[in-house]
């Protein structure tokens, strides 16, 4: 792409966003230019943010860390526009933020005044809340320093010299979350709170997960870019050549290395706890085919029940095809990431249906997302444990990697009171709703663990 082109292509986006533009120029009336002298305190900013129904409108979202909004910069998260990387160090344009803004009664009330300040804006404003989530959950210690989002960001996919457009890619390596040039009729990703709460859970996963893998030895871990529509746009049907690929082994029981096996469902596991996170922040179930489309949606909303629990047979067959040669063989790469990305919908989809079952038992819905919220961030210590173990020795197994998940949800359920977190632990009776949900999944007695003990008889369902 030619230098300067994807400003084009952000102005285009700006014409495609007239209700969100007609209330920014409304607002703006009368507006002074925005300055850094003041204290961030009681500054509110005029955003697009989700109703709480999944639609979108302007709101006043105060935000306390945005130090420098002309430097688009604040204590959690810098923004850096038209990202390039040198020397291994990321680099880029000298980002201004452009403003308007009013003081009525003392509050500050700042306006975007171009869609880039604007993207900035919802970007920082989402972080700041995800952060106090990690807080809550113990996980902000695990990361290094303010998030860092390339806007602008010009990115090939590796194999040719075509841009990466209408997605966003966390790279593991830099600690940083990517957002491309946006062309779709859609909400932008930048603004989609769903999306953006799913990049930021592959954050996490990469401080408390992956780093702990890098120590394995032989670096037997792998950094995944994450894209998040990858599972839309590879084939489940290509294959490698089965010589090439087992090095000649015929055994259909040898088709999958243990090394494919385990990559494969780590990436799985890593999209599932992002999409349930996406999902659990903005409360909509349209989150990901909001910005990416139909085909995306279909394949990806959480409101569709399982109908059992992810199992190694099963899996075992998304990762294997048929051949010219009519025997079974290996899929190709972008085969086995599709397969990632199916068994991370079903993660998410069985995660989804612990909220289900634990509004169903009294639970108000907000406090239920929380609560399996609360259990999955807390679980990634247990988890990153679990997966080292075994990271060289055997096959991860997929149902069992649920455990961490499944044990902090429901160990503190016996008893009444707060978490000290302002999320109340489980109540016997959600406790008893979840299990019910497991059993039904036909989960093994080794996930049920002893937290699922036998319903005593004649015990309401």
């Amino acid at each position: 792409m030619l230098p300067g082109r994807e400003y084009g292509l952000w102005a285009a986006i700006s014409a495609a966003l007239p209700i969100i533009l007609l209330g920014v120029a409304i607002s703006a009336v009368g507006c002074a230019p925005v300055t850094d002298n003041e204290s961030t305190e009681n500054q509110v900013y005029r955003l697009p943010w989700p109703s709480g129904s999944g639609e979108y409108e302007l709101q006043d979202i105060v935000l306390q860390t945005f130090t420098e909004p002309r430097k688009l910069r604040g204590q959690v998260a810098e923004i850096i526009v038209d990202p390039r990387v040198t020397g291994g160090q990321l680099i880029g344009e000298e980002p201004i933020g452009r403003w308007t803004e009013t003081k009525v009664d003392g509050v500050i009330k700042r306006v975007p005044s171009d869609f880039v300040t604007l993207q900035a804006a919802v970007l920082y404003a989402h972080h700041e809340k995800l952060n106090l989530i990690d807080r809550s959950l113990g996980l902000f210690a695990s990361l290094k320093g303010p998030s860092k989002i390339g806007l602008l960001s010009r990115l090939s996919d590796g194999f040719s010299t075509q841009l990466i457009l209408n997605n966003a890619i966390f790279d593991g390596r830099l600690d940083v979350l990517f957002v491309v040039p946006f062309t779709g009729p859609e909400l932008p990703i930048s603004l989609n709170a769903g999306i953006i709460a799913h990049e930021h859970f592959h954050r996490l996963f990469q401080a408390v997960v992956l780093r702990r893998l890098q120590a394995v030895p032989l670096q037997a871990a792998v950094n995944f870019d994450d894209h998040l529509c990858q599972g839309a746009k590879v084939s489940a049907t290509e294959e490698e050549d089965p010589a090439e690929a087992l090095g000649g082994l015929p055994l259909e029981s040898q088709l999958v290395p243990l090394k494919i096996w385990n990559q494969t469902v780590l990436r799985g596991v890593n999209e599932g706890l992002a999409d349930f996170w996406g999902w659990s922040y903005a409360n909509d179930d349209f989150f990901v085919g909001r910005s990416l489309g139909e085909q995306e949606d279909s394949a990806r909303r959480l409101d569709r029940k399982p109908a059992k629990l992810p199992s190694q047979v099963a899996f075992r067959n998304t990762l294997i095809t048929i051949g010219s040669s009519g025997r079974p063989v290996l899929k190709s790469e972008s085969g086995r990431v599709a397969a990632a990305y199916r068994l991370g919908t079903e993660y998410a989809r069985v995660l989804r249906t612990f909220v289900d079952a634990v509004e169903a038992s009294g639970v108000d819905r907000e406090k239920a997302r929380a609560q399996v919220r609360r259990a999955v961030g807390r679980s990634l210590e247990n988890l990153s444990i679990d997966i080292s173990a075994l990271w060289l020795k055997s096959e991860l197994n997929p149902e069992l990697l649920l455990r961490p998940v499944v044990s902090g949800l429901l160990s503190s359920g016996s008893g009444e009171g707060a978490s000290g977190e302002g999320i109340e632990v489980l109540s016997g009776v959600s406790v008893r709703a979840v299990c019910r949900e497991l059993k039904a999944l036909n989960a093994s007695k080794e996930l049920l663990g002893e937290s699922c003990p036998a319903e005593s008889p004649g015990e309401t369902p």
